[in-house]
Formats: structure tokens, C-alpha cells, sequence
């Protein structure tokens, strides 16, 4: 699992998307690209050269130019960040979760009735707690 971060030149996020793999990412990518989504690729202007000028007794008035280019960085950056490790955690987390939700109601019974949670339960609910990463 990947994000897709784009940053203008400020370094502020102006777009984002995340995708199964980057082979899935390109086509949005390239198109995004191609459309000018994010601002305008880096591209190389090309000034022309200049001959000399001359005057009519040959005298150089202006002289020659080479050829010129001029590179121009994008206007965005893209970062791919790998993302793989945060979504399995989430659905850990999540797992976790809804595990201590559904056992509640027995540390519940517990504290209002005195009847004492299975002891399996409390050290489930406990390794439920150690997996849960924020």
C-alpha cells in the first residue's frame, strides 16, 4: 500500500491519494502529469541563437548570442511513501479494538456485581491492549 503526497513549491500538500501498489498509482500519476493538475511539469526553454549584427562597413553593432537553456523546476514535488506497515496496525488496532468493546460488559458485571472476569478473558483483553500502537 503506497501514498501518493504531492507539494507545491512551499512544501504544502495540495493533493493526495493512496493506492494498492505503484504500478496502480502511475496511470493517475501520468495523467495528473499530463494535465497540469499540480502546476506546470519542470520543463527546459530553449532560446535561439543570434548571429552577430553588422553594419554596412562590417563593424559588429550586436554581437552574436549563443544558444541558450534555461531549465524550470516544477512546480510540485512527488513523494511515495510506503504505507503497508500503518494499514496492517490500523486493522490491528481495530481488531483490538472491537475485541475489548465486546468483553466490556464483563468487567462491567464485574465492578457492579462482583462476579470476576474469567481470567483468560483479563489476559486477552491485556494482550489486546499491548497490541494496539497509536
Amino acid at each position: 500500500m503506497i501514498k501518493i503526497i504531492i507539494k507545491n513549491t512551499q512544501d504544502i500538500q495540495t493533493h493526495g491519494a493512496q493506492f494498492e501498489s505503484i504500478e496502480i498509482a502511475q496511470p493517475w500519476i501520468d495523467q495528473c502529469i499530463a494535465t497540469n493538475s499540480w502546476g506546470e511539469s519542470a520543463y527546459t526553454e530553449i532560446i535561439p541563437a543570434k548571429e552577430a549584427v553588422l553594419d554596412e562597413n562590417g563593424v559588429e553593432i550586436e554581437p552574436a548570442v549563443p544558444q541558450q537553456f534555461i531549465e524550470h523546476p516544477a512546480e510540485y514535488t512527488i513523494e511515495i511513501v510506503d504505507i503497508t506497515a500503518e494499514v496492517e496496525q490500523a486493522g490491528i488496532n481495530a481488531e483490538s479494538l472491537a475485541y475489548l468493546a465486546s468483553t466490556d460488559w464483563m468487567v462491567i458485571r464485574a465492578q457492579e456485581t462482583g462476579v470476576p472476569v474469567p481470567a483468560e478473558i483479563l489476559a486477552e483483553r491485556q494482550a489486546a491492549r499491548e497490541r494496539i500502537v497509536k
